[in-house]
């Protein structure tokens, strides 16, 4: 019959399911461990680290920085030179 699944192709869904399973499950454990070692540390401790990574996603790389430095710069001669 078209359509039906050979057993190889059952037995292949089967071994990537259970390697997707696994894969979760090393995840959550690792989420786990480091949930467990942040309220291991002292609450002013876990502020301060928590501070940390909000800034570090706030943070603009050094080379961004400059871009946009350049940019206002040249913005601002543009400017002086048309007014």
């Amino acid at each position: 019959m078209v359509g039906m699944p050979t057993p190889g192709d059952v037995q292949w869904v089967r071994a990537k399911q259970l390697e997707e399973a696994a894969a979760e499950n090393e995840r959550n454990r690792l989420a786990k461990q480091a949930r467990k070692a942040r309220l291991a540390l002292p609450p002013e401790e876990r502020l301060a680290a928590r501070a940390a990574s909000i800034e570090a996603k706030w943070a603009m790389p050094a080379e961004e920085v400059k871009a946009a430095q350049q940019a206002e710069v040249t913005l601002v001669a543009e400017v002086e030179e048309s007014g």
